[in-house]
């Protein structure tokens, strides 16, 4: 089945799979009546039919090969196939197989696409390069840390409440919305977000005296808060969770159907 828009669409990575295994996934795909293209390396639905996908490869990566003469010489056990009245799979399944990783990143509120792994990467390492610049040079001046930390601290946050992005996401066309609406995130959502990532900047303002060690822990901090981004489906680390926000691409912004 081809009639599928590929401006709403879900792609999924199937090169894991068997042949066998990707004959049982089309066959399934079909029979439910689901768009779909499929490869050797991936699968694609439209994207309102994405929770099918996942409840049809639940089923697929369990199949054993079987012990009968079937077509495809594989079988599925049947308390594991859960059919609804209307042709859709089970709830239970779909949560069950959605892989770590997808291909192509989903839409979101407001019909925002979400940001590449990649291309947050770039940002990031513009904003951490410029912001240590300007640090380094306040230092240099003869600042004191709390004008530095308080300085850069309303520089992100005015630039993500009222534009959605800093220099980093400005240079690779990103932008952070909230998560629910699609709108800017507003001044909460952004101090929100950068305390999630800089509170160990406001800790040294606090106490002067921290015990050794202090900064590897703030490091180690640090890199959990941003490692969601590796594998969940929508890119948000738990800066963003706790500031219901997520980075998007400026320029895809999609119409989302209704269904």
């Amino acid at each position: 089945m081809d009639e599928i828009d590929h401006n709403d669409v879900e792609h999924v990575q199937i090169n894991t799979l068997s042949a066998e295994q990707r004959e049982l996934l089309q066959i399934y795909l079909e029979r439910a009546e689901i768009p779909h293209r499929i490869t050797t390396d991936r699968v694609t639905v439209p994207e309102h039919r994405a929770s099918d996908l996942y409840a049809a490869l639940a089923i697929v990566v369990r199949a054993r090969p079987s012990e009968t003469n079937s077509s495809i010489g594989l079988e599925v056990a049947p308390k594991e196939v859960s059919d609804g009245d209307d042709g859709r799979f089970g709830e239970e399944s779909s949560a069950m197989a959605r892989p770590p990783l997808i291909a192509v990143r989903p839409i979101v509120a407001g019909g925002w696409r979400v940001a590449s792994r990649s291309r947050r990467f770039v940002g990031a390492a513009i904003d951490w390069l410029s912001l240590d610049l300007w640090a380094l040079a306040a230092h240099q001046a003869g600042a004191p840390t709390w004008a530095t930390v308080s300085t850069l601290g309303l520089y992100v946050v005015i630039a993500t409440a009222v534009f959605g992005r800093t220099l980093g996401k400005f240079a690779i066309g990103t932008v952070v919305v909230a998560h629910r609406t699609g709108s800017m995130p507003g001044w909460l959502r952004s101090v929100l977000r950068w305390l999630t990532t800089s509170w160990f900047g406001v800790v040294t303002l606090v106490l002067h005296d921290l015990p050794a060690g202090a900064e590897i822990v703030a490091f180690a901090v640090l890199v959990l808060t941003y490692a969601p981004v590796l594998w969940d489906r929508e890119g948000r680390g738990w800066h963003d969770r706790a500031a219901d926000t997520v980075v998007v691409v400026a320029k895809q912004k999609q119409k989302r159907r209704h269904h």
